[in-house]
């Protein structure tokens, strides 16, 4: 089992300094530790530096990705309801079926061939597509053409 050393400043108390803890001997919160050792409860009161709230990590999830399908959140250790609730809230807006996105994020010309490419991972861009993307053609074609496998799912 890993663990996890805590200095407790708030308590000042030799014990607790420098102590080691387990995992599952530690409640964590944003603004608050707890630790039990030695038969004492010792605390950390004010804002933890390096823990992250669930919407917090959702969030910087969304915003290295750019476009966030379901499966991304879940291989990332999310719930599906917390991206559900993420939207109700307006945290992320949906922007296609299982696709997710920030709020307010700049629209290019490019954005539906990214969400495309979202939607189907292993497609191959072609067609009209390609060549406007890459500055061939000057007319943004009015679908995205893509190439699927037919052994894809």
């Amino acid at each position: 089992m890993r663990s996890l050393e805590i200095l407790c400043l708030a308590s000042r108390r030799k014990a607790a300094i420098g102590a080691t803890f387990r995992w599952s001997e530690i409640a964590i919160d944003r603004h608050f530790c707890t630790a039990q050792c030695l038969g004492g409860v010792y605390g950390y009161s004010g804002v933890l530096r390096g823990i992250q709230t669930t919407g917090e990590r959702l969030l910087s999830l969304v915003r290295e990705l750019g476009v966030a399908r379901l499966r991304d959140f879940e291989k990332a250790g999310f719930h599906h309801r917390y991206v559900i609730d993420a939207c109700k809230e307006g945290a992320i807006e949906k922007v296609g079926r299982g696709t997710y996105a920030l709020p307010g994020r700049q629209q290019t010309p490019q954005q539906r061939l990214v969400e495309a490419c979202k939607r189907v991972p292993y497609g191959v861009v072609c067609l009209f597509s390609a060549p406007w993307f890459h500055g061939l053609i000057a007319e943004e074609p009015q679908a995205i053409w893509m190439m699927i496998d037919t052994k894809a799912r």
